[in-house]
């Protein structure tokens, strides 16, 4: 039926044929000890400079070599990976390596030629950083990424003990465990592009800018964090420039459920950032040295649709940087708005937002308990927000004879911000004494008041640094409420 398969028959039984499977059967190397061979094959894999894939080349040879590669993990303890070779082979070397190599520690070795491939090629050995030989038991804590200019990397780089070599260092630890924590460091020009990453496992990021070439497009920001979905901890340290985009496709929602602590500094891209993070248990918000006097009418800080609270703010109050405090605050509307969090620090140094935008966040934080903010341009409109208030009167119309009444006669006092125990203003040089007096007195008299109630919290801490407008005579008027919770320096 199959001629083809008849003269494969024949051909087995050629004499030539015959004498070359003789041979292979006699040669020396088929009656050397296993262990022998085992010694060899190891031999082998540790010096596999020249191909890296060695192990699974021997156990392509015959049937026998392959038994003896498979039931030998010593031969599979040695990893050679070249970022030349595309990512999957790679993804594929790691995993398969791993697993013949049983529970043995790994001497790993990385042959890089582009900075930019680094990150890449190393991320899925982080899930296996406990079995590296020289790391063994430690796990990944942090990894910290510094975005360099072309011209501070060079090739000698790449090369152990430089300057911007990829570091590990190990966290102090103050207990007696048989594991430790270790920060990984390394320098690129560029973060990776999607198509050359794969997700990890990593509670502490931070990503730090040192150059003023080639700005980071958000959105490659954002789908770098796209694959870190279980990161606790996220600082972005920029540089303040306009941010590049590389096109106006709207980014995705990147999820990160199990961030507790986002911390933004100097960054034009704050609005990118906080509008396209979905955060549900955000504890902790840092906005640092956002202010900018950039004029985003040219040089747009957020190139998408127009939201809700894009009109300009009614209350027409004075701002040295209205272009950044229309994006910190449209961004922060949108984070909580998307994600609700349970938000108990907001830090703004050198970060503001419009008037509105206070309004709106300070009616939705009802988790806060800290806020403390560094020289903003808030004027005293923000700081009465801090008072109890009453309620709108709820006013209706009769229908008979068309005449108003209001059916509020003893409005009850609410509180914006319930919880907050922790304020500090530094710096707020817009802020009248008499204004802040009168909002924190009638804070504290309230909170002391109905603090056991459970409803709201009282005021622990009164920090007021360098506000020009507040002086001596103001502190003594606070001081006769707040008592020693007020600090003035």
């Amino acid at each position: 039926m199959f001629p083809f398969m008849d003269s494969m028959q024949v051909g087995l039984h050629r004499p030539e044929m015959i004498a070359e499977r003789n041979a292979r059967q006699t040669s020396p190397i088929a009656h050397l000890p296993v262990e022998l061979l085992i010694q060899i094959f190891v031999d082998c894999a540790q010096d596999s400079e020249d191909d890296p894939l060695i192990a699974l080349t021997i156990s392509h040879v015959c049937k026998s070599w392959r038994e003896i590669a498979y039931d030998s993990p010593r031969i599979w303890q040695y990893l050679s990976l070249d970022d030349r070779r595309p990512r999957l082979c790679s993804e594929f070397q790691i995993r398969w390596w791993m697993l013949n190599s049983g529970t043995l520690p790994m001497d790993i070795t990385l042959h890089i030629s582009d900075h930019d491939k680094l990150l890449p090629l190393i991320i899925p050995l982080f899930e296996y950083m406990p079995r590296w030989r020289n790391e063994a038991k430690a796990h990944l804590r942090e990894l910290r990424i510094v975005i360099r200019d072309p011209s501070d990397l060079e090739e000698s780089d790449l090369e152990e003990g430089s300057r911007n070599s990829p570091t590990i260092v190990q966290a102090p630890c103050h207990i007696n465990t048989s594991s430790y924590d270790i920060t990984f460091r390394c320098s690129v020009l560029t973060l990776p592009l999607p198509s050359l990453m794969t997700p990890f496992h990593v509670t502490k990021l931070v990503i730090c800018e040192s150059t003023f070439e080639g700005p980071t497009d958000p959105l490659r920001m954002l789908e770098f964090l796209s694959f870190c979905p279980s990161v606790e901890y996220f600082q972005y340290q920029g540089l303040p420039h306009d941010p590049a985009y590389s096109n106006a496709v709207i980014p995705s929602i990147v999820k990160l459920p199990n961030l507790r602590t986002f911390v933004i500094h100097s960054s034009c891209a704050v609005r990118t950032l906080l509008s396209h993070i979905d955060a549900p248990n955000l504890t902790e918000l840092h906005l640092e040295h956002t202010n900018t006097e950039c004029d985003f009418a040219t040089s747009p800080a957020y190139p998408y649709a127009v939201e809700d609270g894009d009109s300009d703010d009614e209350a027409g109050d004075f701002s040295q940087s209205p272009w950044s405090d229309h994006a910190t605050g449209m961004g922060l509307r949108s984070l909580i708005r998307r994600s609700n969090p349970p938000l108990e620090v907001l830090l703004m140094d050198y970060a503001d937002m419009r008037t509105k935008d206070f309004q709106w966040c300070f009616s939705r934080l009802n988790h806060l308990r800290q806020f403390r903010i560094v020289a903003s341009d808030m004027s005293d409109k923000v700081i009465a927000m801090f008072a109890p208030y009453r309620a709108p009167r709820v006013l209706t119309s009769l229908d008979d004879d068309d005449m108003i009444f209001d059916l509020e006669l003893d409005r009850p006092l609410h509180l914006r911000l319930p919880l907050l125990s922790s304020l500090e203003l530094w710096n707020c040089q817009r802020l009248s004494g008499r204004a802040i007096v009168k909002a924190l007195t009638e804070r504290v008299r309230f909170t002391d008041a109905v603090a056991d109630e459970g409803v709201y919290s009282r005021m622990e801490e009164i920090g007021i640094v360098g506000c020009g407008g507040f002086s001596d005579n103001h502190a003594l008027e606070l001081e006769n409420v707040a008592g020693n919770r007020l600090r003035t320096n």
